[in-house]
């Protein structure tokens, strides 16, 4: 995971946000992809343990289907 990763996760998540008010717009999903956002932002610390990094990629792994699409 690059900061360009989690710029571009950034990005979709904006854009996503933007749709706002708009027929299938999902709030759920919005929120979920803040927090994978965040998970993903949380990678790029140098000072993560093995655990903690495994506990965020477990967690990443069981993000919705439909998030990053």
């Amino acid at each position: 995971m690059t900061s360009d990763d989690v710029d571009h996760y950034r990005r979709q998540t904006f854009a996503y946000g933007a749709t706002r008010g708009q027929l299938g717009f999902d709030q759920q999903k919005l929120h979920d992809m803040v927090s994978g956002c965040a998970h993903r932002q949380e990678l790029l610390r140098t000072d993560l343990k093995a655990g903690e990094m495994q506990i965020l990629q477990g967690i990443m792994g069981k993000e919705r289907l439909d998030l990053w699409t």
